[in-house]
């Protein structure tokens, strides 16, 4: 063998290769990833080692470890559940700590039963000590969170929960779940707890008994509604860039919303939030008590939001001036609509101060009545803007209402908003009317798509010839004639368009042909 083979950092190399080659190909199964590095394994004593640390560092279940003992320790039955046969003796442990020292990456709970976990943790200290992520799936199968603390490693970087029960089921094993977390893994950068959206618990979970000190935690996403120790302290934290957490349970009778424990100094690297409640007034408050300018991405996400809570929003964003450094801004849920009663259009002042803008999304079956004036005044800070969606499939205002934005606004939009991608937003053409195309540049030349909802169309050739103006590379305009509710008008300012784009592009062709 050549004399570099027996070089350890060389076979190190070689095995990490192999495994970012197929993470790079899309072709590639993990199957054939361990085939690759289990040949490079079984080819010489030398290159074991190497190819295992890398085959085991991530991708791996305990399920995994348990058949690398003997085959008599264990069997799997119809489902896919591992099950132990026999009690486990010192040779099998050896074997297991040979591998379990590898792994890097490991998700526990989704084909182990609970026998297989309680067998596994007679062991005194982490089962994995070199453990960097781990995801633990909560269901029926498993024993919750109880058992946690044995995969816990004071290395761990990343937990993941998986939650496939009812939240109110965790409660007690949840109870001060971060003092355990910060005790067993104090180096922990991120806790993210995936749950399904629609499975929410009205019952707070105390997470914290004492201090907090989890510095370097950068992540923090948590369904369950918390204490207000909890989120006071967890304010204190000085590298906690993403919170997502659940505001106030639907079935408090007079949920007290105050907050005292924050203060302009809470949350000093708070870049992301994510806000879910009930009733989006939770979630103001929050925001109120927060004081921060220093948030990029906002989200909130309500089941019930009232046009008043609308109308709160732009004091709330001004008044704790969270938009000066906003980027991204969305908001979901349901607005209890009314096309007789279009939204508050104030509920967008907040944004004209968004220099940073660059997604605006209005995600509720909502209307604005917006002129094409206000439109302009919005527009006119948000030369960063790529996504705007003002409402899920909107719809015109202005037969019932008077008022709502028209075919000028995308003039103004397109003048302004030039890295603009996707646009949806209610837009009439209104007949009669002059359709003023400023010569200024650059238009917004990466859109190619435009959401119109229910809007007035008049004249289709027209409007046309406008977007292809204002949008080079526009190809989708979808929308349904708000006197009628069909959809051929806007076909028609579709197929237009692209008919538009076709000869643009053979013209260009003949010229530099002819060049």
């Amino acid at each position: 063998m050549h004399k570099s083979l027996r070089i350890l950092e060389i076979l190190a190399a070689i095995a990490r290769h192999i495994d970012d080659d197929a993470d790079q190909c899309e072709d590639v199964a993990m199957t054939e990833r361990a085939a690759s590095l289990h040949a490079m394994a079984v080819t010489c004593k030398a290159f074991v080692d190497p190819a295992l640390t890398v085959l085991w560092r991530q991708g791996s279940s305990l399920g995994d470890l348990v058949r690398c003992m003997p085959e008599d320790l264990w069997s799997r039955d119809a489902a896919g559940h591992i099950h132990l046969q026999r009690p486990i003796r010192q040779s099998d442990w050896d074997r297991f700590h040979y591998y379990a020292m590898k792994v890097q990456s490991i998700r526990i709970g989704c084909n182990e039963t609970r026998t297989t976990i309680l067998a596994l943790n007679t062991e005194n200290g982490p089962l994995l000590p070199n453990l960097r992520e781990l995801t633990w799936d909560i269901s029926r199968n498993n024993p919750g969170l109880t058992y946690i603390s044995s995969f816990l490693s004071p290395g761990l970087r990343r937990l993941t929960l998986q939650l496939g029960v009812a939240p109110s089921l965790l409660c007690h094993d949840a109870r001060y779940f971060l003092d355990l977390i910060q005790i067993a893994a104090p180096l922990l950068k991120e806790i993210i707890f995936v749950h399904c959206p629609n499975n929410t618990s009205s019952q707070k979970i105390p997470l914290i008994a004492g201090g907090l000190q989890l510095d370097r935690l950068r992540t923090f996403r948590w369904p369950t509604p918390l204490t207000k120790h909890d989120v006071g302290l967890l304010g204190t934290l000085p590298h906690l860039e993403v919170l997502e957490i659940y505001m106030m349970p639907r079935l408090e009778a007079s949920p007290d919303t105050r907050f005292a424990l924050l203060s302009k100094d809470s949350y000093p690297a708070l870049r992301q939030l994510v806000l879910k409640a009930h009733y989006l007034e939770h979630c103001l408050n929050f925001i109120d008590a927060l004081q921060s300018s220093r948030i990029q991405i906002l989200e909130l996400a309500c089941e019930d939001i009232s046009y008043d809570g609308l109308g709160r929003l732009d004091a709330c964003l001004n008044g704790a001036g969270s938009t000066s450094s906003l980027r991204v801004f969305r908001i979901s849920g349901y607005a209890g609509n009314n096309p007789d009663h279009p939204a508050p259009w104030r509920a967008l002042t907040a944004f004209s101060s968004a220099k940073h803008l660059e997604e605006l999304d209005i995600g509720l079956k909502i209307s604005f009545a917006l002129e094409d004036d206000f439109i302009q005044e919005l527009v006119v800070n948000w030369p960063r803007l790529k996504y705007l969606r003002l409402g899920i499939s909107p719809f015109s205002s202005r037969s019932m209402y008077g008022g709502g934005p028209s075919l000028q606004s995308l003039v103004h939009i397109a003048n302004n908003c030039p890295l603009l991608t996707s646009l949806i937003m209610s837009v009439d053409d209104v007949p009669d009317t002059t359709l003023s195309v400023e010569a200024m540049q650059p238009y917004a030349t990466n859109l190619q798509s435009l959401h119109v909802g229910s809007s007035h169309i008049h004249d289709p050739v027209r409007a046309a010839m406008l977007l292809s103006k204002l949008f080079p590379r526009l190809t989708v305009v979808t929308g349904l004639n708000r006197n009628d509710g069909k959809s051929e008008l806007w076909r028609i300012v579709q197929d237009t368009v692209r008919l538009i784009a076709q000869v643009r592009k053979e013209e260009q062709a003949r010229l530099v042909q002819n060049a």
